[in-house]
């Protein structure tokens, strides 16, 4: 992938596939928890949690879209009454097969996951917050009110 031999989606797979493949998915249903309980709240600046709360205030529609795993954002997400689109992960009999269940959700596939998932002519302004020009620089174009690395 550094080298641009290899798409972002086909890398990432191949390492989730190297380190998760075959693991019970309660297994990692438990890393998840734990990533969301305590690792995940260090994480999140307190600056975001704010504008989380201010869009909250004005009764906005909240949705994550990340390229992390489903399992991983889920929870977390309907605690603070957000949506999430992200990479989903295929599970069969019990164990994480290694493999994504949609595309992975980066760069133009976050822009048509949220063109799925939303009719964006029923908004009145979009705000879109990302950290990374590669990851979110096409989806941070579909808004009107753009934050870059700003939280």
């Amino acid at each position: 992938y550094v080298t641009g031999i290899m798409k972002n989606e086909i890398a990432k797979e191949k390492v989730f596939q190297h380190f998760y493949g075959g693991m019970k998915e309660s297994e990692f249903r438990l890393l998840a928890e734990n990533f969301q309980k305590n690792i995940l709240p260090g994480i999140i600046k307190e600056s975001a949690m704010v504008r989380i709360a201010w869009h909250q205030s004005q009764q906005h529609d909240l949705c994550v879209v990340s390229a992390s795993f489903e399992p991983m954002l889920n929870d977390w997400c309907k605690e603070q009454n957000m949506n999430l689109l992200c990479t989903k992960i295929e599970f069969a009999e019990g164990l994480v097969t290694g493999k994504f269940a949609s595309h992975n959700c980066y760069g133009t596939e976050k822009v048509n996951r949220i063109k799925t998932a939303y009719d964006m002519q029923q908004y009145k302004t979009i705000y879109a917050y990302g950290d990374s020009k590669k990851g979110d620089g096409a989806m941070l174009k579909l808004a009107d009110e753009t934050f870059y690395r700003l939280l």
